[in-house]
């Protein structure tokens, strides 16, 4: 369930062994604790299918095709395949080996590209939200009046006059660990 993909609580390999008791000898499934290094894998594989791993973004940097199944931060960000129904994915299986293998020099630019916005310039740490509970929870409304709160502050600014979201953590507001 796509709910449980952006927390990596959901552990697909017990998920196929239990509606799948029997798999067809091809199929392997790994463990996401395995010590197996996942870039051998990845070279070896005629078909790389992610559920909520970033070794799908990964796998765009290095030109690879990754298929996705859960849903993840790079999902329709235009360098994977992201499947969203069975039939999708059978049909992507049942077109080969060999599958399609390698993503466009461009498709792998735009992945850089998301890389580096994803890990070093990313918008903002949301106050009062809790992602891995899904939960946002004011103290009181009063922290959204101007001046309550640097964050809110700098968000409203960039709302109401177009600017972007971006870096705005670093140069204009306190990062979490400064809030504490």
């Amino acid at each position: 369930p796509p709910e449980y993909a952006k927390y990596n609580r959901f552990f697909i390999c017990d998920e196929v062994r239990r509606n799948f008791p029997s798999l067809p000898t091809n199929v392997h499934l790994i463990e996401g604790d395995s010590p197996i290094n996942t870039y051998t894998l990845m070279n070896l594989a005629d078909a790389i299918l992610v559920y909520s791993s970033t070794l799908g973004l990964e796998s765009a940097l290095l030109g690879r095709l990754a298929c996705v199944l859960g849903d993840v931060h790079y999902r329709g960000k235009g360098f994977t395949m992201d499947i969203d129904s069975p039939e999708s994915l059978w049909k992507f299986l049942s077109s080969g080996p060999p599958c399609e293998r390698h993503i466009s020099p461009a498709q792998i630019e735009l992945a850089r590209r998301y890389a580096v916005l994803w890990r070093f310039r990313h918008p903002f740490t949301m106050p009062f939200y809790a992602p891995d509970q899904r939960t946002f929870s004011l103290p009181d409304f009063g922290i959204l009046a101007p001046g309550k709160h640097p964050v809110i502050d700098t968000l409203c600014r960039c709302i109401l006059t177009g600017a972007p979201f971006i870096d705005i953590e670093g140069e204009h507001i306190p990062s979490a660990a400064q809030e504490n």
